[in-house]
């Protein structure tokens, strides 16, 4: 089954796939992207779609800037949790952003906890406030990581003061 969109062709059913230089990427099981691209973006990006939540999220994709493909929110002390994880396959140091959408309804000390390996870490993000990278993108700061280790970053609604806004997390080695 031809699976690429465009104009790929085979002179006979017997000839090699031909695939012109400038054919669209292959789309995902939801179509492309109709926000962001993470591929385009630089280091591993893990959009909410690959993240495990618990509680209840709700999609959106009306605050434009989100990357992939939408993003989900929550409510205040809804008990609901967004957990993003990235495997590091070598010893590096990393920093690590997150992605979000400003309202004036989101929380204002959204409590974000990192792991990896020995490294605990918790920040608070201002979700009121525009992020402060390109993409819509906050750092979290940089850790060092081992080969193996599993970054995870977990965002909550306890103590948010407002509507959790989650989208994607960065994971980018520092040069």
């Amino acid at each position: 089954m031809l699976q690429l969109p465009g104009r790929a062709f085979r002179s006979t059913t017997t000839d090699t796939m031909t695939i012109p230089s400038d054919s669209l990427p292959l789309a995902g099981a939801y179509g492309p992207p109709t926000g962001l691209d993470p591929a385009a973006l630089e280091g591993a990006v893990i959009d909410n779609r690959q993240a495990k939540s618990e509680g209840n999220w709700t999609s959106g994709t009306g605050l434009k800037g989100y990357v992939a493909y939408d993003y989900v929110y929550a409510s205040a002390d809804s008990g609901a949790t967004m957990k993003f994880e990235y495997q590091a396959d070598r010893e590096m140091r990393v920093e690590i952003r997150l992605a979000y959408q400003p309202h004036e309804n989101r929380g204002k000390s959204v409590p974000i906890r990192i792991t990896a390996g020995t490294t605990k870490k918790e920040v608070r993000i201002n979700m009121k406030e525009k992020a402060t990278i390109a993409n819509a993108f906050v750092s979290l700061g940089e850790i060092t990581v081992r080969a193996g280790d599993t970054i995870s970053v977990v965002q909550s609604t306890e103590g948010a003061g407002g509507i959790v806004h989650a989208d994607a997390v960065q994971i980018l080695p520092v040069k």
